[in-house]
Parts: structure tokens; sequence; C-alpha cells
């Protein structure tokens, strides 16, 4: 290959960045001209966002499995290739493929104004149990509670009046709309200036995703409920880092192009983050592909997905080379719920 691994990826974003938009622009506008506003309703809006068809085909189905029809759910089709008829009862929306902030704030903003509870899940967040929805009406039942959270940021925590607090996060938060945007108007988008306590012993700079009026909700005094992590574990399934394997799926056409670029860099390369998070995500995806076929029998492996089997071999012949703590617990972990749960 010309250029080397880090280069490859960062033009593959890109890349689909700029071809994604072709099909997302004109919708985009359309959006911000002529909204999709939900109708008035007690149920709560369900967002997430896609730029890989299989995760939406497992995602959806499992949020039907737990919720059945007791949500509205809307999906920002970001690679413009969903089917919405692969996805009944949901709002599919082809929406650009800016920052996730800009994504939140459009549809807490305008598309659920007419609703009370927003609920925020990515797409690699899996929904196994309506006890969600229970626990975010109890929670909800108290006025003063501004969002309940499924999935914390957990690596670092806000220090107000004496106080610790794990960030909501925007992996899988629920918000009281009435509070957040109605009443204090406060957006998801990131600041410089973080100075609160990170557990990994770096210095904090910049405030993700919500992370600023999250601070600012906990400054007035609101409630901003984390669900214990016992209790999460029985809810959801969820992976993580897996944007760069679907980069590279979207770029490459064949085998022989992902092979090569994880096989071509150096040992060196490996003992950072980038070719692990690569290779590891690919063997979640290869899972996620193999539920997406259990439940609609198609088969929709993009011409450059390798076969589990030898995405695992790669694995054993580079992991020595990888850092201490590089393993394939969690994905193995979230695999087996997700496979139970779809049956």
């Amino acid at each position: 290959m010309p250029k080397n691994y880090s280069q490859i990826l960062r033009s593959s974003f890109e890349r689909f960045s700029i071809l994604s938009a072709v099909r997302t622009f004109l919708p985009t506008v359309r959006h911000y001209t002529f909204p999709q506003v939900l109708k008035r309703s007690e149920k709560v809006a369900l967002f997430t966002m896609n730029i890989f068809p299989p995760m939406m085909t497992l995602w959806h189905h499992c949020a039907r499995k737990a919720l059945g029809d007791a949500v509205d759910i809307v999906i920002f089709d970001c690679s413009g290739t969903l089917n919405p008829k692969n996805f009944p009862g949901c709002t599919v929306q082809k929406f650009l493929n800016p920052r996730h902030t800009m994504k939140c704030d459009a549809f807490t903003q305008s598309i659920s104004r007419n609703r009370k509870i927003c609920w925020i899940c990515d797409d690699d967040v899996f929904l196994l149990s309506n006890k969600t929805l229970e626990i975010m009406h109890r929670e909800f039942a108290d006025p003063n509670t501004a969002c309940v959270s499924f999935q914390p940021r957990t690596w670092w925590e806000y220090e107000i009046n004496g106080r610790r607090y794990e960030p909501v996060g925007t992996y899988c938060m629920a918000l009281n709309r009435q509070i957040v945007w109605d009443k204090e108007r406060l957006s998801f988008a990131p600041q410089d200036g973080n100075k609160h306590v990170s557990k990994l012993g770096e210095k904090l700079k910049r405030y993700d995703s919500f992370d600023k009026a999250n601070e600012v909700l906990l400054q007035k005094n609101y409630r901003c409920y984390v669900v214990p992590e016992a209790e999460r574990e029985e809810l959801i399934a969820y992976y993580s880092g897996l944007s760069s394997a679907v980069m590279l799926l979207h770029r490459f056409k064949g085998k022989g192009q992902m092979e090569e670029f994880l096989l071509t860099p150096q040992d060196a390369a490996w003992k950072g983050s980038t070719l692990y998070t690569v290779l590891s995500g690919l063997i979640a995806l290869s899972d996620i592909i193999a539920l997406s076929k259990r439940i609609t029998g198609r088969d929709e492996s993009p011409p450059a997905m390798l076969s589990r089997e030898r995405l695992l071999e790669i694995w054993r012949k580079k992991h020595h080379l990888m850092r201490s703590d590089a393993d394939l617990g969690w994905i193995e972990g979230a695999s087996e719920k997700l496979r139970e749960f779809v049956g």
C-alpha cells in the first residue's frame, strides 16, 4: 500500500464523509428546513444513528424485542444506505455524518420537541430488557431528575462541591427535555477546559459530548442518575471503538486489501492502539454480521470482510506484540449475551 496504516485510516474517514454526503446532504438540508417532528405523545422518543447497516439490523431487532411499541424510534442514516422498509415502525432520516453532537442536538431540539423524555442510544449499545423503561419512568418521576444513564463514562469523574459524580455520557442516556432544552437551553457541544478528576492518571483537557451540559446540570443541583453497574449488566450489551473497522470495510473492495492492511505494518506498530482497535473491531463486526444474518436470512457481509476464523488467526499471530491489556473478553461477553437474546 502506498500509504502507511494511519494515513489509510485517516483518509478512509475523509472518503466516507465525502461519499456519504452525496446521499445525505439534501435530506439533511430538508431536515433543517422542514424537520420531521414526532407527534405529541407520552411515549419515550428513542434515537440512534448508523453508518453500518448490519449493525442497525441487530440494534432494531433488539430494541423491538425488548421494548415493543412502547417507544418511538428515530434512526439517522448517516451512510445513506439503509432501506427504511427493513425497519418497520421507525422514522429513518438520511443525515450527514458530522460530529456526534450535531446529530444529538438536531434530535433533542427539533425532532423530539413534543416529547418529555428523549433517549439517545448508540447503535453499538443493544437494549436487552424493558426494565430500562421501568427504571427510566421511576427515576423521572422525581421532577428534579434531568437525565438517566445506562452507560456512563468510567475513566474520569466530576468533582463538584467536594462530591464525585460519574459523567452520564451519551452512549445510552435519557434526558428530561423540558429541563435540558426548554428550560436550560443546554447543547451536546464539546468544549475545552475540563479540569476534573481522571481515574487513569492522565490530565483531562476536553469535555466530550454532553459533558459540559452534565456539569452545568450538577452545578444547578439537578439530579443526573447513573444506573448501578451490576444492574446495567442485564439491561444492555455493548461494543465500542468499531468506527475505524467500519471505515475500512467501506473503503476496501476485497479481502486481500484488508489482509494487506493488517499484515503489512511493522511489529512495533502493534504496540499502539490503532491496529488493536481495528482488528478487535473487525472481530466484533463479524459477530454482528452473523447475528444480523440469523435475524433476516440475508448475508450483509461487505466484500472486504474477513471470516471470523481468519481474523482470529491474525489475532493469535499478532497478540504477543500488543499492549498487555489487549484481549477479546469484552467482545466475547457482549456477543454471547446477544446470541442468547436473539435466539
